[in-house]
């Protein structure tokens, strides 16, 4: 194509004083092949290129990257019809703003998609949306926030191989304590205070204000299995809460007991053992009594058959195991003496308030002081003081033989 004429300046040494001439020629250059035809690709050169406005790139079918920089090869930016991909030197896939299903592998969105370099499975994704999600693409991590998910914050594995579910911890400030939570070989969910430091750690649990519950257990609908268990770090269950509520301390709960008690305690140096020991101070009310214990139930009878013995209290007698000591006495109950205080009345270790007492003892038809004769001697060997009623009264004992 013909080009526009131009002149030349010889003050200034330039063609046409950088008139229009020589600007438009160097344009049509650029713009027009020989043939004064437009052409169909642009290749210009630049030092360096400031844009006002906005830049549009359409057709994302090129290889990539499609946009490149001469000193890093393989680097660059690639318009997709749902994406844009930023490419890394060796045409590594680094990231992507994403729309529709290659958001996640299993749910679509829009947002920022981090690659690992393989581009179908990627490192970090984060939601745009309302339901505002950040995963792990395999999946690893996920925090979900909404109901498309059904989770406020899941940590999810999800995919063959995995042994053990997903864990997380939550560190202190020093970052080498923390709360461990895991679901242990994907079938037990664990709570765990791990860390190096020497100093103790307590798990607690401290409710919001002071009309709060700190800690609800809730079976499920008909639940079957206990609603807790302490255990050892053996497995071994130290105590336990049935469904009904039943209690069962280093035995399981029973369903006719509700507080179930079968240690085995091992002996302590100058110590006594006891299975159950109630002490304690408490405060008795203005007019009121004050029990250490206080067992009152309440019996339903059955429609029919017989009951061989209703009681309130029952002491079975204990049983020995021989070891070689010695044992002076047994008592199946044993009242050390009566309460220490001092009273306007009369201090009693057993007292009977009313109903008839039925004491079924070992009897004999023979005094022995007596020589053996069946009747009784004119002096009593000794007299038991007892009161009935608030009025005492003195019985005389003899020796046995």
């Amino acid at each position: 194509m013909a080009r526009l004429p131009t002149l030349w300046n010889a003050a200034s040494g330039s063609q046409d004083n950088n008139n229009w001439g020589t600007i438009l020629n160097e344009f049509l250059a650029v713009s027009l092949d020989t043939s004064g035809a437009l052409k169909t690709t642009l290749t210009p050169t630049f030092a360096g290129l400031t844009l006002t406005g906005s830049l549009l790139l359409a057709d994302g079918t090129a290889a990539a990257p499609p946009i490149a920089r001469e000193a890093q090869p393989g680097t660059g930016i690639q318009f997709e019809s749902s994406s844009i991909r930023f490419w890394g030197t060796g045409a590594i896939p680094l990231g992507r703003f994403v729309t529709g299903p290659t958001w996640s592998n299993d749910i679509p969105g829009i947002g920022l998609r981090l690659d690992e370099g393989g581009g179908t499975n990627s490192i970090l994704s984060m939601r745009a949306a309302t339901t505002s999600t950040i995963r792990y693409d395999g999946e690893q991590i996920e925090i979900v926030l909404g109901a498309n998910n059904n989770a406020t914050v899941a940590i999810v594995p999800i995919g063959s191989g995995f042994t053990t579910g997903a864990s997380f911890d939550l560190r202190n400030a020093p970052d080498t304590d923390g709360l461990h939570f895991e679901y242990l070989n994907n079938t037990t969910p664990l709570i765990t205070v791990t860390g190096s430091l020497v100093a103790d750690r307590n798990l607690t649990v401290r409710p919001k204000n002071a009309t709060s519950i700190p800690w609800v257990v809730q079976g499920a609908a008909s639940q079957s299995a206990n609603l807790q268990n302490w255990i050892d770090s053996a497995g071994t269950i130290l105590a336990a809460i049935s469904a009904s509520g039943r209690v069962g301390i280093l035995t399981p709960p029973a369903a006719q007991i509700a507080l179930n008690i079968g240690p085995t305690l091992a002996a302590v140096t100058a110590q006594e053992t006891r299975i159950v020991n109630l002490a304690g101070s408490a405060a008795a009310a203005v007019d009121q009594s004050a029990q250490g214990m206080r067992i009152a139930p309440e019996f339903v009878e059955a429609a029919s058959g017989n009951h061989t013995l209703l009681s309130a209290v029952t002491i079975q007698p204990g049983s020995v195991t021989a070891g070689g000591a010695t044992v002076s006495d047994t008592a199946a109950l044993y009242i050390a003496g009566v309460v220490n205080a001092v009273v306007s009345g009369k201090q009693y270790a057993l007292w009977v308030d009313s109903g008839l007492v039925r004491l079924d003892m070992t009897t004999q038809a023979t005094v022995g002081a007596a020589g053996g004769a069946s009747a009784l001697p004119a002096t009593p060997t000794g007299y038991a003081v007892l009161d009935i009623g608030g009025t005492e009264y003195i019985m005389p004992y003899y020796a046995k033989s």
